[in-house]
Formats: C-alpha cells, sequence, structure tokens
C-alpha cells in the first residue's frame, strides 16, 4: 500500500545517508592512524584501539546499507525447505505446520534467519525454530533458554551498534548490526520482528510475513 511504499522509500534513502558517512569517514580514519602510528607506542596504543573501534563501526554502516539494498529478484520462497536446511546445518531443532510459501528474496530471508539462529545458538546454547500460520501469514520463532534482554532494552536491540547485555554478548564480537539489518529485511518484506522474553527464562525472536497467494 502507499504508506509501505513511503516508509521503503525514505528507508531506501536512509540507506543510501549511511553508506555515504561510512565511506566519508575512511579518509580521516586512516589519516588519523597514520600520524598515530608517530607517536610513542604508549601513546598510540590507546589512540589506534580507538581508531580501530571507529573504522568497525564504518565499515559496519557501510556493510549495513548495502545488506539491505542488495538487488536480489522477488521469488516464491519455501519456509519450510529454508528453515529445515538452516537448522540441519547449525544443530537447531525444527518443526512446523505443514509446507508454507511466501514471496520473497531468498537470500535476504536466508539471511535473516540465519542471524536468528545463530544469535539464539551463541547466546543460549541451542534454538528451537517453529513455523506456523495465523491471519493469512507466515509466523516464525526462534527461541533459546539463555539470559534474554532487560524488557526495557529489547525494542533498542533494533538499533544500528546496539548490542545486549554483557551476558548475552560477552567476547562475541561485532558491531552489532544483525538485528537491524535483520528488521529491515523483514519489513521491506511487508512482515515484522519482535523480541520477548520466555519464562521462566530465555528470549523468542518472531518474524511474520504475509503468506504466498494461491
Amino acid at each position: 500500500n502507499d504508506m509501505q511504499a513511503r516508509i521503503a522509500g525514505f528507508d531506501a534513502e536512509r540507506m543510501r545517508t549511511l553508506a555515504a558517512v561510512g565511506h566519508d569517514l575512511r579518509t580521516p580514519i586512516t589519516s588519523l592512524r597514520i600520524r598515530a602510528e608517530m607517536l610513542d607506542e604508549a601513546e598510540a596504543a590507546p589512540i589506534i584501539r580507538t581508531l580501530d573501534e571507529m573504522t568497525v563501526m564504518a565499515e559496519g554502516l557501510i556493510a549495513y546499507a548495502k545488506g539491505i539494498q542488495d538487488a536480489e529478484t522477488v521469488q516464491p520462497v519455501d519456509l519450510t525447505d529454508l528453515l529445515d536446511r538452516l537448522c540441519r546445518e547449525r544443530g537447531a531443532a525444527f518443526s512446523g505446520e505443514g509446507r508454507l510459501a511466501v514471496d520473497g528474496k531468498p537470500v535476504a530471508l536466508g539471511r535473516v534467519f540465519s542471524n536468528l539462529i545463530d544469535n539464539a545458538i551463541r547466546y543460549g546454547g541451542s534454538a528451537t525454530v517453529f513455523l506456523g500460520q495465523r491471519d493469512g501469514e507466515a509466523v516464525v520463532s526462534v527461541s533459546d533458554d539463555g539470559p534474554g534482554i532487560p524488557a526495557e532494552r529489547l525494542e533498542s536491540m533494533f538499533e544500528p551498534f546496539v548490542r545486549g547485555e554483557e551476558s548475552r554478548s560477552a567476547q562475541t564480537g561485532g558491531a552489532g548490526l544483525g538485528l537491524s539489518i535483520a528488521r529491515s529485511l523483514v519489513l521491506a518484506h511487508g512482515g515484522s520482528l519482535r523480541l520477548e522474553n520466555r519464562t521462566p527464562r530465555g528470549l523468542c525472536a518472531t518474524v511474520t510475513l504475509p503468506l504466498r497467494k494461491p
């Protein structure tokens, strides 16, 4: 509809801006690093560490924008096959309500679900994936038994460069862009992605996508 088209246009412009900012940051960061390397080692070390972090962020911006803008043809995607394959590759548990398909970009959707399953395994030790349907939508849940995330921080996890609590992110690296990219890709497919804590512990990521019409 018109609202979705406007949102998609806004997101595309935002991605172009982010990519431009990332590219523009490369030159001054490189210049500062060259200057820092001329200093004594003790003085240079903390400066270089900071510049390395800035480089990761700049490259992350470019990768983030590229990930959303990648050209790929929309086609029928068998979610049952896709999720079954991803789970088998990662040793995750998968179950579903029959065979469900959507119209989408298979590589992009694979990237979304790979990220969610990998996160569940990384932070929770294992992943349980379920595929169902509700009100004309495919519903995919990816659950783990990890420490979860404070309720007040759940929505902020989708912001670029935001990472989870130390208990969920210690020593995992990365720039904190996976969930941002995943949600943007899902929104581009007309769907939704949300996080919620499980009881007594764990996190569940739920993706909804419009089912393919017969």
